[in-house]
């Protein structure tokens, strides 16, 4: 018999190397595992919300004080712009907010609701 045909890659014909069916079930188990986890990965389940305060001749003003109302659950956030002007409430939750800014010199100005979904940032600029 020739030695070729009797084995083929060290293993005699018949029989498989079962280190090799194993690698490749886990190479396609990590594969399926990728694929599928991916998209869970992309989702948020809060928004944001970006506030920026200018007069009306589009100067940013500083230190405003901007509240923020989740209008279902009531909670209150405070906070005043940073030396841009802005300001982002982060990690809310989808909901309606009401937004209250109120400046040295400047009447107050409020929204009175502003809709924030899941994995979005919306923005709710204010010349006051």
């Amino acid at each position: 018999m020739n030695c070729a045909r009797k084995y083929c890659c060290g293993v005699s014909k018949g029989r498989r190397n079962p280190s090799v069916r194993f690698f490749l079930y886990l190479f396609v188990a990590l594969i399926l595992a990728g694929v599928c986890s991916a998209p869970a990965m992309a989702q948020r389940l809060d928004g944001t919300l970006r506030v920026t305060v200018t007069d009306k001749m589009g100067a940013v003003i500083l230190d405003a004080k901007v509240t923020v109302t989740n209008l279902g659950k009531g909670t209150t956030e405070e906070v005043a712009t940073n030396e841009s002007g802005g300001y982002s409430a982060t990690h809310l939750i989808p909901d309606n907010y009401k937004v209250r800014i109120e400046a040295a010199g400047f009447k107050a100005y409020e929204i009175a609701s502003v809709r924030v979904d899941a994995d979005t940032a919306v923005r709710a600029d204010a010349r006051p």
